[in-house]
């Protein structure tokens, strides 16, 4: 196969053509040119040109004046033939141009494996395949051409096809945190669900926190091959706030308890001055709330019986009236309605049973190396994230800081407890640490995810943070993140943040717009530069996975269940029906009421299914 450099040439783009075949967008190619030791360069625009449909050369832009003059001299036919043209870009830094001329080559995987292929699979992430990288197929080794299989919603499981996409994630100690983006459809989910299966087969710690339920990983993906299927169970565990987890009250700072209360309603100003006021340290929440009832008691009913009893000796009203007088003082008439909705949120969040669990089986499923996912409700879960991940953070701090300023023996005395590198994936994340409004206090949630994203990288812990609209995310959480997997997107800010934030050309955003579900851009410190990948194909499968149209269709099986069953006792009318209402209930295996038992047999009746006669004693249903 023939291919040319063409037109005018420099050390980082030149355009190539051939009239044997199109081109592949992303695709990987070889310039024989000695002078510059044969560079490597990717296909980044393509088109066909042909003299007698110029406006769709016209509109690409891609076909120069140089470039046509060009054509002829390397034998191309203007009039008579379609010329493919590329324009490629030099993958690495040259310092000549390239030689007008040179022949393209398409190359054998082990000529560009140092640049697609940096980590073996047995130490990295196998994430998908390298779009554009098709043709290399049959020169990969054996004991890579098939572990990226991949997904059409058309034809369902296919066989890899290019070069698999193996993310070296032992970089990340140097290169730390991640961020998964893409509006509606385009696949984040999706591409979220393989990063972390592939992280739990290598028992890479996780925290993830869940807000959608989807994060189970029970179910294995329809139509997988028996040998490429994975047994999740035993790598994750499931727990639900309130339920399985929950908060130590005693260990609740002032900042920690207000968000707490926000996730009910939102706190005034009043009521956060109210509860730095009476929260005092390692109160429990019987204490705490005894200091409400009373103070509440205090402002509804006057200070005398309190007086009283404070002149007998009792602590209790000592304190309360100390924490009446300055309340009083501090914040006037305003404190009874801020104790009285301090009081309410409190029994509010009290209810969900968040106070009755501990952070006991988070700790053991990080130290058994195991992934936790959380779930609850995004109000409650965004508070429960900040106080989880902080105390997270300052074991493994407290760890590492140990290793570097005591000895051995000092660590010993002091029951340092050996705590390992974990990670935190956080879906819906700019809900959890969003773009700071001036004047807006930051919530302790945010605050501990912004801290992890400027010092995690010290005690390493990672961030992975899964969000539709990067641009509402927290700007300094976004800087520090060096791993960009970016899927497809129109929202013209999200488009503004993703530019600014990775190294993607003007050309590589416009077609982001039209990507595939399932294709991502992957923009990385780690890499060196962008790739375009197609993810693999899942090897579980959400619960939510069921087309709701497929649902419908199970209703309608429900409802051809009960026609079989009542063909059985035909004839039927208004006067034998209680006969065998408990029998056809029973054959069912649900409840019928008469009602419905009609309207299916009116139903029936319409589609000619059964007959309708009519008898002395009323309309019978009968058999056709």
């Amino acid at each position: 196969m023939s291919i040319t450099v063409v037109g005018n040439t420099t050390n980082s783009e030149v355009y190539i053509a051939t009239n044997e075949r199109k081109f592949i967008i992303n695709e990987y190619l070889i310039i024989e040119d000695n002078d510059n030791d044969e560079p490597i360069v990717e296909i980044i625009e393509t088109n066909s040109f042909n003299k007698f449909v110029p406006l769709a050369s016209e509109k690409a832009g891609i076909m120069e004046d140089t470039v046509k003059q060009n054509l002829s001299s390397y034998g191309y036919d203007l009039d008579d033939e379609t010329i493919n043209l590329a324009k490629v870009r030099v993958v690495g830094e040259l310092s000549k141009p390239i030689t007008v001329g040179s022949t393209v080559r398409l190359p054998k995987f082990n000529e560009v494996k140092h640049l697609l292929m940096k980590k073996k699979p047995n130490k990295g992430l196998t994430l998908g395949v390298i779009r554009g990288t098709s043709e290399m197929q049959d020169s990969l080794p054996n004991d890579v051409s098939n572990i990226a299989m991949l997904y059409k919603d058309d034809i369902g499981v296919l066989d890899q096809e290019g070069v698999p996409f193996v993310f070296d994630y032992y970089k990340t100690a140097q290169y730390p945190h991640m961020l998964v983006t893409g509006g509606s459809g385009s696949g984040k989910s999706y591409g979220t669900r393989v990063l972390l299966e592939e992280k739990m087969q290598k028992k890479i710690p996780m925290i993830v926190f869940d807000p959608h339920y989807e994060m189970d990983f029970s179910e294995t993906f329809e139509g997988l091959p028996v040998n490429y299927q994975y047994d999740y169970k035993r790598h994750y565990e499931i727990a639900y706030v309130g339920r399985d987890v929950g908060v130590d009250f005693t260990e609740l700072s002032k900042e920690e308890l207000s968000s707490l209360l926000s996730s009910a309603k939102n706190m005034t100003s009043t009521m956060e001055t109210t509860l730095a006021v009476v929260l005092e340290k390692r109160d429990t929440l019987t204490s705490f709330q005894t200091k409400l009832n009373n103070l509440m008691e205090i402002y509804q009913d006057g200070t005398g019986e309190y007086e009283v009893r404070r002149s007998e000796g009792d602590k209790v009203a000592t304190k309360a009236l100390e924490l009446y007088n300055r309340t009083k003082r501090e914040l006037g008439t305003a404190t009874l309605m801020a104790l009285s909705g301090i009081g309410w949120r409190l029994e509010n969040i009290k209810a969900t049973g968040i106070f009755n669990c501990n952070i006991d089986s988070i700790h053991n499923a990080i130290l058994k190396r195991k992934t936790i996912i959380i779930r609850s409700n995004i109000r409650l879960l965004k508070t429960f994230a900040g106080f989880i991940i902080n105390n997270l953070y300052k074991k493994r701090r407290k760890y590492i800081d140990s290793q570097n300023t005591l000895t051995q023996e000092q660590i010993k005395q002091l029951n340092i407890e050996k705590f390992p590198p974990f990670e935190v994936v956080i879906d819906e994340s700019h809900n959890f640490a969003p773009k700071t409004i001036e004047g807006e206090n930051m919530t302790p949630t945010k605050w501990i995810i912004r801290e992890i994203s400027a010092e995690g990288r010290k005690y390493g812990i990672n961030l992975v943070l899964v969000t539709q609209r990067p641009s509402n995310l927290d700007t300094t959480t976004l800087a520090n993140v060096n791993t960009k997997f970016i899927y497809r997107t129109n929202n013209s800010y999200d488009l503004a943040t993703i530019s600014e934030e990775t190294d993607l050309t003007g050309a590589e955003l416009d077609r982001l717009k039209y990507f595939q579900s399932g294709n991502c851009f992957i923009s990385s410190a780690i890499q060196g530069r962008s790739l375009a990948l197609t993810t693999r194909v899942s090897k579980t499968q959400s619960p939510h996975f069921k087309n709701p149209y497929d649902e419908l269709d199970e209703f309608g099986e429900n409802n051809d269940k009960l026609k079989e069953v009542l063909k059985k006792y035909l004839p039927l009318s208004d006067m034998n029906l209680a006969n065998y209402h408990m029998d056809i209930n029973n054959e069912v295996k649900k409840t019928i009421p008469s009602k419905e038992i009609f309207e299916t047999l009116e139903e029936m009746y319409r589609s000619g299914e059964i007959d309708i006669k009519d008898s002395p004693l009323g309309k019978q249903y009968v058999e056709k």
